[in-house]
């Protein structure tokens, strides 16, 4: 399928969406090493989301694709060290191409934020992305949620007490 590609479209076959995701992942977490934080990752997701809904309301006929100067824009308002970012950009050419156009849907979900642990998952709404923090307390690590009303579990309705 990629020769006929090439031939028909005079350039290569776009990544499967799956690919382009661990391709993308891939790309942040080699970079970014010790940057690559519970926050800056929550901070991508929120940018590009937000960037996808801007860009519904221009009702533009072009699609909204992502590229490495977005990249590099959403990692520098993250405060992602220069470095870092200029070796995420580096990644991108060498993973996608240099004028690579990403679908924002084929490198993030959308729809929520998936947190994994080894024994615990976690899926939070983008509207509510801002309930989830990371703290360290006496030296152990923490997924923290703001809980607001309506607790439950296992259909059990529950109060957390003061």
């Amino acid at each position: 399928h990629q020769e006929f590609t090439e031939r028909v479209f005079g350039k290569d076959a776009p990544m499967p969406p799956k690919v382009q995701k661990s391709t993308f992942d891939y790309c942040l977490t080699s970079a970014l090493g010790e940057e690559c934080s519970f926050d800056t990752v929550k901070s991508v997701h929120t940018q590009i989301g937000e960037m996808m809904e801007v860009h519904k309301l221009t009702n533009s006929d072009e699609p909204f694709v992502i590229t490495k100067s977005i990249v590099k824009e959403i990692l520098e308002k993250c405060g992602v060290d220069e470095e870092k970012v200029i070796k995420t950009t580096a990644g991108i050419d060498e993973n996608f191409g240099k004028n690579a156009e990403l679908r924002p849907k084929n490198i993030i979900n959308t729809k929520r934020l998936d947190i994994k642990m080894p024994d615990v998952e976690i899926k939070v709404k983008p509207e509510k992305y801002d309930l989830i923090s990371t703290q360290v307390i006496g030296g152990k690590k923490y997924v923290m949620i703001e809980a607001e009303d309506g607790i439950v579990i296992n259909d059990i309705e529950v109060k957390i007490e003061d």
